[in-house]
């Protein structure tokens, strides 16, 4: 995962590991409220190919 982390911060322009984590709970928190955002991301996740 952390290499996972490192990847994405590169593409991002240098965000930091702790700021991608942040985001990424509370996009699961904001899922669990949400069922349409919920099925965003299960949209999301499919294009990127997870």
């Amino acid at each position: 995962m952390s290499e996972s982390l490192d990847v994405l911060a590169e593409r991002f322009g240098g965000v930091s590991r702790s700021a991608i984590t942040e985001t990424a709970r509370r996009a699961r928190q904001r899922a669990e409220r949400e069922p349409t955002f919920a099925a965003l991301l299960v949209k999301i996740r499919r294009e990127l190919g997870r």
